[in-house]
């Protein structure tokens, strides 16, 4: 395992990160680190910590997305932040969420995710004003979760749900919570403004501020 702990400091790597299924990546330490390398390391990366940006489309690595044990893991606090024009293919799984923290953040430029995230109670994603995320990718609770949970869309940019939400998993739900900016249901779909909330699988909408629904 290499371990990243930027304790001290920021980190940026520039240079490749190589390694098979067994070579795993671990951020610690409250600064950010900076993955600005074509990286070709197939094992998972895990985020014990702070923030790590991804500034090229292989930052975290190289994935088989039908690989058990592949993927990026977000602890409690921590975030993954992508750069302009990045197009990640990646398995995100957040584990003991904070709303604290967007997991998931595009301060500027367009990035897109293909692959699946996976979240185990909530989910915040923010998408800056001169930014926007595209999630070409299934967004749904992870095994085992029972409860329902909420995926909150902060920042002024538009974020896309071009791949829909719920496909990945069946028999779970979970609620769209709209605090800033855009967020649309495809390509060409429903848009949802701040304080709209969307709930997914039966679909239906609502105040965000309604404390009975």
């Amino acid at each position: 395992m290499t371990t990243l702990d930027a304790a001290n400091g920021p980190i940026v790597v520039s240079g490749r990160i190589s390694g098979g299924q067994t070579a795993y990546l671990s951020k610690d330490g409250a600064f950010d680190v900076v993955l600005a390398g074509a990286n070709t390391y197939r094992g998972q990366t895990w985020l014990i910590a702070g923030n790590l940006e991804a500034r090229t489309s292989t930052a975290l690595g190289m994935r088989d997305l039908e690989a058990v044990g592949s993927g990026t893991v977000l602890y409690r606090g921590t975030s993954v932040t992508l750069g302009p024009g990045v197009v990640v293919e990646e398995v995100f799984l957040t584990a003991g969420n904070t709303l604290d923290v967007a997991s998931i953040r595009v301060p500027t430029g367009a990035a897109t995710l293909i692959g699946l995230i996976l979240f185990t109670d909530h989910l915040a994603i923010g998408v800056e004003a001169r930014a926007t995320l595209d999630l070409q990718c299934p967004i749904d609770l992870g095994y085992g979760i029972a409860t329902p949970a909420n995926l909150f869309k902060r920042g002024a940019g538009p974020a896309i749900l071009s791949n829909g939400t719920g496909s990945a998993l069946p028999n779970n739900w979970f609620m769209l919570r709209v605090e800033a900016g855009l967020l649309r249901l495809g390509r060409s779909g429903a848009e949802h403004r701040d304080n709209d909330r969307q709930i997914t699988d039966p679909v239906r909408t609502s105040r965000a501020d309604d404390p009975d629904e």
